[in-house]
């Protein structure tokens, strides 16, 4: 019973992820970059674990020019997911655009 209790509020917890993180999306291509960032980080306070949301807050940081903050993201996206496409190809794509010809 406690189990079941337990998947149910998991599965509460991960479908407002997706809705903050469509929120987010939609955020994104209005123009509004620092509510797009409130609503990832709201999403990553639900679940630290989830590499979308952490890879979606890497492209964020990354258009508002913050580039230390979106490699972080990606590197946080990657710790749960080493193959993570979005959040490899786009930290490659970050460390193509500083130099760095190894990315």
């Amino acid at each position: 019973m406690l189990r079941a209790l337990l998947n149910r509020v998991r599965a509460g917890g991960a479908e407002e992820v997706r809705t903050l993180r469509q929120r987010a999306q939609e955020a994104v291509r209005s123009g509004d970059l620092q509510d797009a960032r409130a609503l990832l980080e709201r999403a990553l306070a639900l679940d630290p674990a989830s590499p979308d949301a952490h890879s979606d807050l890497g492209n964020v940081h990354l258009l508002l020019g913050a580039d230390g903050q979106a490699e972080r993201c990606y590197e946080a996206a990657l710790a749960q997911a080493p193959g993570h496409a979005a959040a490899l190809a786009n930290r490659a794509l970050l460390r193509a655009r500083a130099g760095d010809r190894t990315a």
